[in-house]
């Protein structure tokens, strides 16, 4: 009928937690048909299974109350192969219409779902009808309620803990007793997904206008845990605990207050509904999150029991093997690794396992920084690195350990050598990162350049470069300023138009670019001597024979020297302040004074000539057969001259051409192979004119 839709089968199976399906349908039409399941909650024993036709098996047809179903058909082990079971064999009798009643005795708190001999009963409705007793999935010995939230469910699908009887739900046996002091019940829940609601709804079975309804959330996934339900706090909009209420039936809403739209389809379990707080101590005092750098030393996790009670660590929300030791967490990887700690009181009830968040965050990058390089003794300025955006630098002066410093170093510069830094970056986490090196090297400064100071320079002496010695591969800068100015590579050169002093600077500069100190260099340009002025003192015309004194007004002044010059040509040997002239140095006269630093003053020119004379110069006479024989010739009419010599026998002793390149050009002749006595000369012009003559004397 549209409220009797139940069939009852006693059974005998060799295994619990076997499903047994009963399938009945039209004996003329297999098309019409229905399916259900129960489970197998006892082994080697007869017991009653009640088949709810209300809740058809998954994937079969709903019942239809108008089809004549009169054929059945029951399905032991239903979905497990003989290949995979093995051949088992089965009993069963008795198979009726209705409510499996018999013997069995009304529900009454707490409900285990374990009890042979108990009537237990569920029913699901807007969308949780599907709501079945089975086998603990966790547990073979053990009977859960399964409920089923389809996809399809509305928020406020539920299950109502109850047996029917014909279409009356008889609830508990006895009324829930609520006190006014103890208004708690609890239920163990296991849930696929925590933080969800679960809603526990009390009520009169015979009114259920007298109710009560309240909250508690799941906080483990996959796992058994159990709810406290405190009925002192109802659910918002909804009536208060009246203890004096007859209230002997419970219903219970997974995830309430979503639908199945949008949860999905769920599968949700619950067992040991129990009146009272259930002695459920709540989950452990836990800081988290947790948050450590990579790779940073971690210490063991930390969580506060309740007095009495023990921790247990998890590595798992659900299941997993407990631990008394408290985990130590690796810092290896980035990321976040979730522990899990309970609490068991002196019951041997656990809590819940509250969670602590372990999250290792990333370190740095190490900052970029590039080597720095200072010159000795120049200022420095504090060393910088780039940090990456949000983060903060820290500076060492050890590669490892050491004390970090916020304020960047300034490197000392007063030592010539190499220093290293080091910086590292912390991030938003306070995570500091690797350290960066940074080099600071101090490079030597050269010397000052070799310079010859003060340098002396004559008045309008040639304008010439200064210079000065660098060491080797340095260079040069010079300055006109001590300090400051612009440096040129090009050395000055000197302005000697007028007397005065000018000092230049000059550095040199290394391979390494370090510039040394200055040396100065003071350029004097200083008067020269006095010009002199000279004279001959016994003429300036000559002939041979004759000799005349050139000579300066006055002897050199301290520290000058004389050099005498004849038509340009120094004569190395005068150095004083006169000068005697023959007439083997006819020409062109100066005197140039030179002072201790080399300037110099030239005196006028003094002109000595050759007088003209028609005598015929012959000497020395006597002589020991060589002599000289000079005559004057017209400078613009020179001409060649003959020479014969006789001896006193009048013979011819010698004839040579005499050709004159001056006023008195000299012809040497030697006679010394004649012996001694006296001879006759005789000069000729081009006519063969006697123009002269001389008598000579040999005498060895």
């Amino acid at each position: 009928t549209a409220t009797e839709k139940r069939m009852n089968v006693r059974v005998y199976s060799p295994h619990a937690g076997i499903q047994v399906r009963l399938k009945v349908e039209d004996k003329n039409d297999p098309t019409k048909s229905c399916e259900t399941e129960a489970t197998v909650t006892t082994a080697n024993g007869w017991q009653t299974l009640e088949f709810n036709f209300a809740n058809q098996a998954a994937g079969t047809a709903a019942l239809n109350v108008a089809y004549s179903l009169n054929k059945a058909t029951i399905f032991f082990n239903f979905g497990v192969t003989g290949a995979v079971a093995g051949e088992r064999t089965y009993y069963f009798d008795d198979v009726k219409f209705g409510a499996a009643v018999g013997n069995f005795k009304q529900m009454d708190l707490p409900v285990t779902f374990d009890d042979t001999t108990v009537n237990y009963g569920l029913v699901g409705f807007a969308g949780a009808e599907q709501s079945t007793i089975v086998t603990d999935p966790t547990l073979a010995t053990n009977k859960v309620a399964k409920v089923i939230k389809k996809n399809t469910a509305e928020l406020y699908a539920g299950t109502t803990v109850t047996a029917v009887s014909g279409t009356v739900q008889t609830g508990f046996s006895s009324n829930i007793p609520f006190t006014a002091i103890e208004k708690r019940m609890n239920v163990r829940v296991y849930s696929p997904h925590a933080g969800i609601q679960v809603r526990l709804k009390v009520e009169d079975k015979n009114d259920p206008t007298k109710s009560c309804e309240t909250e508690a959330t799941v906080t483990t996934a996959n796992g058994w845990q159990t709810l406290d339900f405190n009925f002192a706090n109802q659910a918002a909009g909804t009536a208060a605990l009246n203890v004096a209420y007859s209230l002997n039936k419970a219903t219970i809403f997974f995830n309430f207050g979503v639908t199945g739209a949008v949860a999905g389809e769920r599968t949700y379990y619950f067992d040991d509904v129990k009146f009272g707080s259930g002695n459920v101590p709540s989950a452990p005092v836990v800081v988290s999150p947790v948050s450590y750098c990579q790779n940073n030393t971690a210490v063991p996790l930390s969580a506060t029991a309740t007095a009495g009670n023990t921790l247990s660590w998890y590595t798992l929300f659900v299941g997993g093997v407990a631990s008394s030791v408290a985990p130590i967490p690796s810092t290896a990887n980035v990321g976040t690794i979730n522990y899990y700690v309970s609490q068991t009181n002196s019951s041997s009830v656990e809590s819940p396992r509250a969670t602590i968040s372990v999250t290792i965050n990333s370190l740095p990058l190490v900052p970029v920084a590039s080597p720095i390089t200072y010159c000795q003794n120049t200022a420095a300025i504090p060393l910088t690195a780039t940090a990456s955006s949000g983060n903060s630098l820290m500076w060492y002066t050890v590669q490892t350990a050491g004390t970090g410093s916020t304020t960047a170093p300034t490197p000392s510069t007063t030592v010539a050598g190499i220093t290293i830094y080091y910086a590292s970056q912390v991030n938003t986490n306070g995570c500091e990162g690797a350290r960066r090196a940074l080099t600071v090297t101090v490079n030597p400064v050269p010397l000052a350049p070799i310079v010859t100071t003060p340098l002396l320079i004559c008045l309008n002496a040639p304008s010439r470069s200064l210079t000065a010695t660098a060491q080797t591969d340095n260079l040069l800068k010079w300055y006109d300023a001590a300090v400051g100015g612009i440096g040129l590579i090009n050395a000055p050169t000197t302005v000697t138009t007028s007397l005065g002093s000018t000092t230049y600077y000059v550095n040199q500069t290394n391979s390494l670019g370090c510039e040394s100190i200055r040396a100065s260099l003071t350029t004097t340009i200083v008067a020269p001597p006095a010009t002199p002025v000279i004279a001959a003192t016994q003429g300036t015309q000559l002939i041979p024979g004759q000799t005349t004194t050139i000579a300066a007004a006055n002897p050199p002044g301290s520290g000058n020297t004389y050099s005498w010059f004849r038509n340009g040509i120094e004569l190395t040997a005068q150095t004083g302040n006169s000068i005697q002239v023959n007439i083997v140095g006819v020409g062109n006269y100066t005197l140039k004074i030179t002072s201790a630093i080399g300037c110099q003053s030239t005196s006028n020119t003094v002109t000595i000539n050759e007088s003209s004379s028609s005598k015929l110069f012959v000497y020395p006479n006597p002589s020991s057969g060589k002599f000289q024989v000079r005559y004057f010739t017209d400078p613009n009419n020179l001409q060649p001259l003959q020479i014969a010599i006789y001896n006193s026998l009048g013979a011819l002793i010698f004839s040579g051409k005499y050709t004159s390149f001056s006023s008195y050009s000299p012809m040497n002749i030697d006679l010394t192979k004649h012996g001694n006595g006296v001879y006759h000369l005789k000069m000729m012009n081009t006519d063969g004119k006697i123009i002269a003559t001389e008598t000579i004397i040999v005498h060895k």
